[in-house]
């Protein structure tokens, strides 16, 4: 994959200072099935975690079944989200995720706080997992600053029934690696 060729597009962006070059799509499963592995430990002990309680249901499962303290190893690769009408909220962002983003999101609508290109792909594939009831996967590569560092992450949305029983609930586990860039 040639980074270098968004840069030489002029598809980029300025957040809170720092030219951001958009995300660039490695791999992505976008209805995984209980068999499919995605080769971070973390990532397939969620989606491990996330089938048992769809066992247990039959469906969806309900947003009851997470317990923040029996999983404490995800608390802080997280990103919570809720279906408001056609948007979406971000009320918890883990503490490792927080620091690697640009921009805080947590406790706002991320089409106010993220660049529209992100929060559509954002939105999009929350949208999907929703639909379709099961989880769905994404690894991105994306140069934060130009010059200092390339950061893949690898992104796994869990949906969830909410109030009223809908699926309007999701978490994203995220778990990011870092290449230093050569100027």
């Amino acid at each position: 994959m040639n980074i270098a060729s968004s840069h030489d597009l002029g598809l980029r962006r300025t957040v809170r200072g720092h030219q951001v070059h958009p995300p660039q799509t490695l791999r992505e499963n976008l209805a995984m099935r209980r068999d499919d592995l995605i080769g971070s430990t973390l990532l397939d002990q969620a989606a491990a975690l996330w089938w048992s309680w769809w066992d247990v249901s039959g469906d969806v499962p309900d947003w009851s079944v997470f317990k923040p303290f029996e999983n404490p190893r995800l608390l802080p690769n997280i990103m919570v989200y809720e279906r408001i009408g056609e948007r979406f909220r971000c009320s918890i962002v883990g503490e490792t995720v927080g620091s690697r983003l640009p921009v805080k999101v947590a406790n706002s609508f991320i089409d106010e706080t993220l660049p529209d290109d992100v929060a559509g792909d954002v939105s999009a594939r929350l949208v999907r997992s929703l639909g379709t009831g099961v989880p769905n996967f994404v690894e991105k590569m994306m140069a934060w600053r130009l010059g200092r560092d390339l950061s893949s992450y690898r992104s796994l949305q869990l949906p969830f029934k909410g109030e009223g029983g809908d699926a309007t609930r999701a978490i994203s586990i995220i778990n990011f690696r870092n290449e230093e860039m050569l100027a």
